[in-house]
């Protein structure tokens, strides 16, 4: 690797983001999902709804289970008790390394789980269940 001078006349700007960037949507592929959430993280993140109210994802990592696979993206298909949620993507499953609820602190995967006690079969979502 041999660093070189960047030529600024060809340097253009990112698009600045949207409202619409921030939002995870697990329809996406686990590894879209896992790159969105680390460009996003930690600010402004990536945000979904969870029982009607905002989270901020700030760290996702892979998880290898293919026997849990098979529900609808954002789907919790079980509760790992040093992982937490296990959550279906669009073609594998997901864990959370950071969540923020809305007016908290940042907690593991984990720690969301013995706070929340989310269910199997509950879901993230893109949008609140009431505006779907």
């Amino acid at each position: 690797f041999v660093p070189r001078q960047q030529d600024d006349r060809l340097a253009s700007p990112a698009p600045k983001l949207t409202d619409a960037d921030l939002v995870l949507d697990f329809g996406f592929t686990s590894k879209t999902l896992i790159n969105r959430v680390r460009g996003l993280s930690p600010r402004p993140g990536a945000t979904s709804i969870f029982r009607e109210n905002p989270v901020k994802i700030l760290a996702l990592l892979p998880h290898n289970d293919a026997s849990l696979q098979g529900s609808a993206p954002g789907q919790i298909v079980a509760i790992d008790k040093s992982l937490g949620p296990i959550v279906q993507t669009r073609d594998g499953l997901v864990v959370f390394g950071s969540i923020q609820p809305s007016g908290k602190k940042p907690i593991t995967g984990a720690e969301f789980a013995r706070g929340y006690h989310p269910n199997v079969g509950e879901r993230f979502h893109t949008l609140s269940p009431k505006q779907n």
